[in-house]
């Protein structure tokens, strides 16, 4: 069409189409598909269109399963989830799967071969995140968290947030999300609104927990693995307490972590943070 004009939807369709009892609801993500194109969050949210289902296990619906999965181990085993034995996770793997695949009408070998699939990935995830958490003066303290915030302006926005953690002698806090790419925060997407979650996550962990202290993608690939991390009292020797003490000094605008991958810890991530903000 030749003007945005002629491609406009009249107001009275689009409050049928996107508000309820008057409000815009919406996620994190779903305001940054409006700011990447609007017709297709018009498609996506409001006429809702939905692809046709084929026969595979989408990159989605692997990341669904992973979710559910770290959601368990950390409420069981807190801190140490990485102690899992390998017959508890085939169950918690098994019961997901079956949760899943009781709605699809999938080959008993494909479901085989998705959890093996899934079995090794996390397995090896679990493996490099034993390092982490040895190395981390950081407590998991909610999981799945979900919030919802009114704004003035007659929007609402909600999310759930996939971990936050906590360093309780300082009272401070930080925000992990899960995902199935290597995805890093980048500071310009942000400016667009093109990327969201991580800067608005800390804005509710501020509002409703504590000081943040900072926002990290944490990636389930395991081919992304890097290095051990610090054992802890490496991490002391290299300045940990003095990081924090810099982090309390510096102003109340929201510190944002380096991306994080399974073998990083705070000791690192805190170095180049703060050597950021100097």
């Amino acid at each position: 069409l030749p003007n945005t004009d002629e491609r406009s939807i009249p107001q009275s369709t689009a409050e049928r189409l996107y508000l309820k009892d008057q409000r815009l609801l919406g996620s994190v993500s779903s305001f940054e598909k409006f700011n990447q194109c609007q017709y297709a969050y018009f498609l996506s949210y409001g006429i809702r269109i939905r692809p046709l289902e084929q026969f595979t296990m989408e990159v989605n619906t692997v990341g669904l399963v992973l979710h559910s999965v770290m959601e368990q181990l950390i409420r069981k085993y807190g801190k140490h989830y990485y102690r899992v034995t390998d017959s508890e996770l085939v169950e918690i793997l098994d019961e997901q799967l079956h949760d899943f695949y009781s709605t699809h009408h999938y080959q008993p070998t494909i479901i085989a071969m998705v959890e093996q699939s899934l079995f090794r990935q996390l397995k090896l995830f679990l493996q490099a995140m034993a390092s982490y958490e040895k190395g981390s003066v950081m407590e998991p303290v909610l999981v799945e968290h979900q919030f919802t915030y009114d704004y003035d302006f007659g929007v609402t926005l909600r999310g759930v947030i996939d971990r936050i953690d906590c360093y309780s002698p300082d009272g401070l806090y930080s925000v992990i999300d899960y995902k199935t790419s290597g995805k890093q925060f980048s500071a310009l997407e942000f400016v667009y609104g093109l990327q969201l979650q991580l800067v608005t996550y800390l804005m509710i962990v501020s509002r409703e927990l504590g000081q943040p202290l900072g926002a990290a993608y944490q990636s389930l690939q395991p081919k992304l693995l890097r290095c051990p991390a610090f054992e802890m009292k490496t991490a002391k020797a290299k300045g940990m307490d003095e990081l924090l003490e810099k982090k309390r000094s510096l102003s109340r605008d929201l510190l944002l972590m380096p991306p994080m991958l399974p073998g990083e810890n705070e000791s690192t991530l805190f170095r180049e943070t703060v050597g950021a903000q100097r």
